[in-house]
């Protein structure tokens, strides 16, 4: 199928007069990625040879990476009424890391990787929440917002008309702000107290699934590391001996203390800030959320979730 849809994207490209237009729907259809790439580079330099324009139409994500973000306008229908933005060049990143933030209809911006892990790992419980109804038929994507960048990322996409969260962390200030981005059509989650995500999930997590937490910080850091991380966290910075947080209590430390020199040894580890470790976090936080139901973990969470299922 391929080598004949190029045949005829080329009998037609040959009968393409100088300054004509070329009009190309759903450019993907029965190409593979790599085929559709060369193409996609091919008709990139169709005006340079006097041939006018260029417009075609995708769903497909690789077209989308393949191209320049000022190379693409959203284009939407409302009403009877017809609108197209231009993406912003300021997007471009978004445009190579997350393009199928661009084929949905609503996108949550995670703050960093560790969010957009969590959220990605919690996906199966989330819809045993909605009657089953799985995350892909909500129409959302995720998208990751590189931290301090994440404010400017949601309200771009905002103002394209993408329905758009933004989940960060509390402990550093936003740049738009919370009310500014509100303002302009973002709808922001964060924690209470100032804290990080892998801080908030340290806090509220049962003492019972806590130990899952340090479980994937020492897998992480590997256990001299982690362990010598947490006691850095302590007051007094001694290092507990073990990796058993029942023996941490058994040498007497306190639970709280315990609690916020996990969540600070985490946040500290660049290595801990990945998709995966995200995920695995997931695993541990989703099972017990309905007996948290009251703590700051869980409403926010459920809060994230209401918003990807438009409740």
């Amino acid at each position: 199928m391929a080598p004949r849809r190029l045949v005829a994207l080329a009998l037609q490209w040959m009968a393409v007069k100088e300054g004509a237009i070329l009009l190309v729907d759903e450019v993907e259809h029965a190409l593979e990625p790599h085929r559709l790439r060369h193409l996609l580079r091919v008709l990139r330099e169709a005006p340079g040879e006097g041939r006018g324009q260029v417009l075609l139409t995708t769903h497909s994500s690789v077209a989308i990476e393949e191209l320049s973000a000022d190379e693409l306008l959203c284009v939407r229908s409302e009403n009877g009424i017809t609108t197209i933005k231009r993406v912003s060049s300021d997007l471009q990143a978004l445009v190579r890391d997350e393009p199928e933030a661009f084929l949905a209809r609503r996108v949550l911006v995670c703050e960093g990787k560790t969010e957009l892990g969590l959220c990605r790992g919690l996906m199966s419980f989330w819809a045993e929440m909605h009657e089953g109804l799985p995350f892909a038929h909500t129409g959302t994507a995720l998208a990751v917002g590189q931290g301090s960048l994440s404010p400017k990322r949601a309200l771009q996409l905002a103002r394209l008309d993408y329905k758009t969260a933004l989940f960060a962390d509390s402990d550093k200030p936003l740049d738009p702000d919370p009310a500014a981005l509100g303002r302009n059509g973002v709808t922001v989650i964060q924690w209470s107290g100032n804290v990080a995500t892998e801080e908030r999930v340290a806090l509220d997590l049962p003492w019972s699934s806590l130990q899952g937490f340090l479980d994937a910080l020492i897998e992480v850091r590997g256990e001299e590391s982690a362990l010598s991380a947490v006691g850095s966290a302590l007051l007094g910075g001694r290092a507990p001996a073990g990796a058993s947080l029942d023996s941490w209590r058994d040498q007497g430390l306190g639970e709280e203390d315990i609690r916020r020199a996990l969540g600070q040894a985490a946040k500290h580890t660049k290595a801990l800030k990945r998709v995966e470790l995200g995920e695995q976090l997931a695993s541990v936080v989703g099972p017990v959320l309905p007996t948290i139901a009251e703590s700051d973990l869980a409403a926010k969470l459920a809060q994230v979730a209401a918003w990807c299922y438009g409740d």
